[in-house]
Order: structure tokens, then C-alpha cells, then sequence
């Protein structure tokens, strides 16, 4: 493949996460989601808490949509006007149809031993450590935040963008530290996912900050032209 078109590619790519709208989104998402797994903790054992575990897909699914409309309206009210609309040419026809069937049947065998594997290790084990008593580990944070800075490091791979390594780091230091917290499942996975959130929300403030010290207001933009 040509060069120049592979780092026109990339530039292109990494032009969609200038501005910090992928960690308000993400930040926003791990915010519902820590807000979820925290009334799963504490209604748990109820007719509620049995509600809400059914729930989870479309928490995760109608939540996405919803902050991602969110992220467009950002966009389109702050980035686009600045720096305008940048995407690249896609795939097309039959090898695009092949690209996505074989990321499909990989995701979909990743999936199948993750889910295989976090039945199997859900349930809290017990460990002592030299004379002390035993501690509870919860291996739903660690598992957690090792699969999110997976995904993380595999983005900021595609778009050489370092802040990306950050999150990822955050995502597996906080999920190996809840671990021996003493938390259960769902407490565990709600601290998790503030934490995160946290993280990823400040990181984007300041992304916006510089995005926004850095480029030319519409308003003004016009007035340099005339």
C-alpha cells in the first residue's frame, strides 16, 4: 500500500480524536455504567436488582447511542466549524464485506472465551497471604480493565496518539488495584468504571483546552479572510 496514503489515513483518524469528544464520550459511558453496577450492589437480591441485571444490554447499547448523538452535536458545534469536516475514503464492495466478516468471527470467537473465562473466574476465591487472613479477590475489576486497555492500546496503536497509552495504563492499574480491594463483583465493577470515567473526563478537558487555545474560532476565521 502506498505511505502517503497510509499516513493520510491516519492523520485523518486522528483528526476525529483532536478534540476530546472520545473521552467525554467514553467518560460518559464508564459514568453510567458505574452508576449501574452500583444499584445492581445495593438493590441486589431484589425484584429490582433481578430487573436491572437484564437490563445491562440495553444500558450499554441505548447509552452509547444516546452519548454518542451527544459527541456529533459537540462536534458539529465546536470542531467542524473550526477545522472543518476530515474523513478518508473507505473500503468499498467485496473486500470490505470480507474485512468485516473476519473482524466479525474474530469478535465473536474473542467474546465466546472471554464470557467462558469471566464465568469461570466471577466467583470470589480466596487467598492467604503469609500469616495473614484471608482476602477476598475480585477478578471482574482486573479482567475488566485489562480487556479496556487492550482495546485502548490497540486505538492509540492505530493512531500513534500517546494519550491513549495513558488511559490504557489507568484502565489496568485501577482494575489490578480493585482487585484486592475487598469489594464484590458489582461494587468492584463500579469503582472501576468512576474511576475511569474520572480519568477519562479530566483528560478530555484538557484535550478541548488545547484543541480549542489552538485553532481559529468561526467568527474569526472570517473576519482574518476578509
Amino acid at each position: 500500500m502506498n505511505p502517503d496514503l497510509d499516513e493520510k489515513q491516519r492523520r485523518a483518524l486522528q483528526y476525529w480524536y483532536v478534540d476530546g469528544a472520545f473521552e467525554f464520550g467514553m467518560g460518559g459511558l464508564c459514568l453510567l455504567l458505574a452508576l449501574y453496577f452500583y444499584a445492581l450492589a445495593k438493590f441486589e437480591d431484589t425484584w429490582l436488582g433481578g430487573m436491572l441485571s437484564a437490563l445491562l444490554v440495553l444500558v450499554v447499547v441505548g447509552g452509547g447511542m444516546g452519548i454518542n448523538r451527544l459527541v456529533m452535536r459537540l462536534k458539529e458545534r465546536v470542531t467542524f466549524p473550526r477545522t472543518g469536516y476530515v474523513a478518508y475514503k473507505r473500503t468499498r464492495g467485496a473486500k470490505r464485506l470480507a474485512r468485516l466478516v473476519i473482524i466479525g468471527l474474530i469478535a465473536g470467537l474473542v467474546s465466546a472465551l472471554l464470557t467462558l473465562l469471566l464465568v469461570r473466574l466471577s466467583s470470589n476465591v480466596m487467598v492467604s497471604i503469609a500469616n495473614a487472613a484471608p482476602r477476598p479477590i475480585s477478578w471482574m475489576p482486573g479482567l475488566t480493565g485489562l480487556m479496556f486497555a487492550v482495546v485502548v492500546t490497540i486505538l492509540g496503536l492505530r493512531t500513534s496518539i500517546p494519550r491513549f497509552y495513558l488511559v490504557a495504563a489507568l484502565s489496568l492499574v485501577t482494575g489490578a488495584a480493585l482487585m484486592f480491594a475487598g469489594l464484590d463483583m458489582n461494587m468492584g465493577l463500579a469503582a472501576f468504571y468512576m474511576a475511569l470515567a474520572a480519568g477519562l473526563l479530566v483528560t478530555g478537558v484538557f484535550v478541548l483546552r488545547h484543541y480549542l487555545g489552538s485553532t481559529t474560532p468561526p467568527a474569526e476565521a472570517g473576519n482574518e479572510s476578509l
